[in-house]
């Protein structure tokens, strides 16, 4: 609750600021963003995973130091995570990890029994950059620019998907099928994922009189992972377009 109470306490400061944004209009600048995130996980542990899409919607405030540059402060909701897949010898662990009752699937751990997993993480963040910017004036109402700084992020939902396939025999004697059974946890459950995360982000933008048009990669520089012996960071790429007031 308190780092709720925190980010609700950001967000109205930056909407605050909006207000003095408009009382010096050469100085501040704010602004609204919407775009999409491709992202994944990295670190030791992340294998067999595939990129999944997201979404990103953002209010931000600009201060211009000169000319060319400036500093950004942000409030954005967003969406992370990764698509896994792969197979292994069941055990009791993955079965508590993904969310499965053991005393209603003890079967599938007895006799080395082998599963195909797939699993769709989906993580919600409010997340708030700390960027430097440059801004090279190519014509009359056309910049080009790089940015740069650190984000921090806290996770508020969010869910864990798992479909677990098994061969199984139905009828002695004939071919076995495949059965699936399919889990759904909170993402920032305990011994699941933590809530907070911080990294580093770079981009590049363009901008055409109010819109601007963001190419960016976010680096996530914790363990996000919850469960022990385990090391997974954010990894995200974006384009997002905005508009300047």
């Amino acid at each position: 609750m308190k780092t709720i109470y925190k980010i609700s306490l950001m967000a109205i400061v930056l909407l605050s600021s909006i207000s003095v944004a408009r009382a010096q209009e050469n100085t501040l600048a704010y602004g609204i963003e919407a775009g999409a995130n491709l992202s994944t996980f990295g670190g030791d542990d992340a294998n067999d995973l595939d990129a999944r899409l997201g979404w990103r919607a953002a209010l931000h405030l600009d201060y211009n130091i000169s000319n060319n540059f400036y500093t950004q402060i942000g409030i954005n909701f967003l969406s992370k995570g990764a698509n896994g897949k792969y197979s292994k010898i069941i055990t009791r662990n993955d079965l508590e990890q993904a969310g499965f009752s053991v005393d209603q699937y003890s079967d599938l751990i007895s006799g080395n029994k082998n599963g195909r997993f797939e699993i769709n993480t989906n993580m919600i963040y409010f997340q708030m950059p700390i960027h430097a910017g440059y801004r090279l004036k190519l014509g009359e109402g056309v910049n080009a620019g790089v940015f740069a700084g650190p984000y921090f992020a806290y996770g508020v939902g969010g869910k864990t998907t798992t479909k677990l396939t098994t061969k199984q025999a139905t009828i002695p004697g004939y071919p076995t099928q495949d059965q699936t059974i399919e889990s759904k946890i909170d993402t920032f459950d305990d011994n699941n994922y933590k809530d907070f995360d911080m990294g580093i982000s770079a981009g590049v933008n363009g901008e055409y009189n109010s819109f601007v048009l963001s190419l960016g990669y976010e680096y996530g520089l914790t363990n996000i992972s919850d469960k022990k012996d385990i090391n997974l960071k954010n990894r995200n790429a974006y384009c997002k377009i905005g508009y300047k007031f």
